[in-house]
């Protein structure tokens, strides 16, 4: 799914000079998990060698953020392990390419409503998003 998002929000950001793209951190270590027990702790706890440390995973999130590309056209891209990879045959697909604008679709409508009904204070939000996607003006509209 965050392909599918990174790629759709790219998509509408194209006039932009702003690269969207997903970067994984990958398989961490690190307190996130200290509330996990059970059968799912001891299958976390055999995997531990696997991992990377939380440092190690945040420099693949770094990487996503200053890796400037060496040729390659970085608007959408996937990345992992410090390179960039390519996406499964779902996901580049004509029906992953039509759940990638199904996910955005249902993303912008549960914000959008979210904000109409809980945040009014932050139409800001809105109007932004409206630079974003032209429809994000009706569908707030309906949701009035």
């Amino acid at each position: 799914m965050n392909v599918f998002f990174a790629r759709e929000l790219q998509a509408h950001l194209s006039k932009s000079n702003i690269e969207v793209n997903s970067a994984c951190p990958g398989f961490c270590i690190s307190n996130l998990r200290r509330h996990v027990t059970g059968e799912r702790a001891k299958a976390m706890d055999e995997m531990t060698h696997l991992a990377y440390t939380s440092e190690e995973g945040g420099r693949n999130l770094t990487y996503g953020l200053v890796y400037d590309g060496e040729g390659h056209d970085m608007k959408g891209t996937y990345m992992s392990c410090m390179q960039i990879k390519d996406t499964s045959e779902f996901s580049n697909s004509e029906t992953g390419k039509k759940a990638s604008k199904a996910l955005w679709a249902s993303s912008m409508m549960l914000l959008l409503k979210s904000i109409a009904n809980n945040f009014p204070v932050q139409r800001d939000l809105v109007q932004i998003l409206k630079e974003v996607d032209p429809n994000v003006k009706d569908i707030v509209n309906s949701l009035n």
